[in-house]
């Protein structure tokens, strides 16, 4: 995904964390009001008077970040279904690295590690 990629007055998703609710993440619709070379600016869609800056960090992300130094940054995706699937994501690498927790090492089997693997470094 490039800054390219986003079109003036489109419907995108910002993705933020909550740390007042059960869930962890929040997603919110907002609008594109202006493209530039370095930024996309978005806004709510209800309140278009204050925009955010947004940037991609790496070429290889799925969302921009949000142009800020402080606390968490929010990350704006194209479409709602992508920023579903980031949550999605980090919910299972959560889940994984858990599942591995040394703790628990001697849980599975050699075979059981090896056909992990073999799924794990498939192209």
């Amino acid at each position: 995904m490039t800054i390219k990629d986003f079109k003036q007055g489109q419907a995108v998703y910002s993705l933020e964390k909550n740390h007042n609710t059960k869930s962890k993440y929040c997603i919110n619709e907002y609008v594109v009001v202006s493209i530039g070379r370095k930024y996309v600016k978005a806004a709510p869609k209800n309140s278009q008077n204050y925009p955010k800056e947004f940037y991609m960090n790496n070429i290889t992300d799925e969302y921009l970040y949000e142009n800020r130094d402080w606390g968490y940054r929010e990350m704006l995706f194209l479409t709602k279904e992508a920023a579903e699937g980031y949550i999605e994501k980090e919910a299972l690498l959560f889940w994984l690295r858990n599942l591995t927790h040394y703790l628990r090492d001697d849980k599975y089997s050699l075979e059981q590690l090896r056909e992990v693997k073999k799924i794990l470094e498939e192209e």
